[in-house]
C-alpha cells in the first residue's frame, strides 16, 4: 500500500516538475506512466444557425368600458379548459354593457367579464344600441339583443335600428315592430 502512494505521489510531482518528454525517461511501471494522449481532430466550423421565436400575442384587457384595445386578447372560459381558451383577431370598443369581438372573419360579443355572449359566427356585426345590434349572415340581414336572441331572424334583405326601433327590409318594404 506504501509502495502505491509513492508511486502516485512520484506520477503527481513528475507531471507538475517534468514536462511530459521528461516523464517518458523516467523507468515507471506500465501502471503509473501517463496514457498517450489522443490525436484532436480540428472541430469543422459551422455556420450559425439563427432561431427566431414566434412573437406571442400580447394581452390587453380593457380597463373600464368604453377603452379601445387594438391588441388580440385572451378570452376567458367559456366552458373549457384554460388552455382551450379563445384568442380573438380584434376586441372593439364596448357598447352599451358588451364588445364586439372579431375571430376569423366572423363578429361576436364578449361582456366585460370576457364571457362570450353571442358566438362569432356573424359575418357583419353593428354595435348595440339600448339592447339591439344589427347582424348579417352572408347577404341575409337580422336584429339581436343582448342575450344572443333574435328579434328578427336572419331573414331579411336589410336591417336597421331606428330610433331605438327594430326594423327590418323584405320585398322592398320596410316593417317595424
Amino acid at each position: 500500500m506504501k509502495a502505491l502512494i509513492n508511486l502516485v505521489v512520484l506520477l503527481l510531482v513528475g507531471l507538475s516538475c517534468f514536462g511530459q518528454a521528461d516523464l517518458k525517461k523516467l523507468d515507471l511501471p506500465e501502471a503509473a506512466k501517463p496514457a498517450p494522449k489522443k490525436a484532436v481532430k480540428p472541430a469543422i466550423k459551422k455556420k450559425p444557425v439563427e432561431i427566431v421565436k414566434k412573437k406571442q400575442p400580447t394581452t390587453t384587457p380593457p380597463a373600464a368600458k368604453n377603452t379601445k384595445v387594438d391588441q388580440p386578447l385572451k378570452a376567458p372560459q367559456i366552458g373549457t379548459t384554460k388552455t382551450e381558451a379563445k384568442h380573438y383577431d380584434k376586441v372593439y370598443d364596448y357598447k352599451d354593457g358588451l364588445a364586439k369581438v372579431k375571430q376569423f372573419n366572423k363578429y361576436g360579443f364578449i361582456d366585460n367579464t370576457k364571457k362570450e355572449v353571442i358566438p362569432c359566427s356573424y359575418d357583419y356585426a353593428g354595435d348595440f344600441q339600448n339592447g339591439m345590434v344589427v347582424v348579417k349572415m352572408g347577404n341575409k340581414a337580422g336584429i339581436l339583443d343582448k342575450k344572443g336572441r333574435a328579434i328578427y331572424p336572419c331573414f331579411y334583405e336589410d336591417a336597421r335600428i331606428i330610433n331605438n326601433v327594430p326594423s327590418v327590409k323584405k320585398d322592398g318594404k320596410w316593417l317595424s315592430k
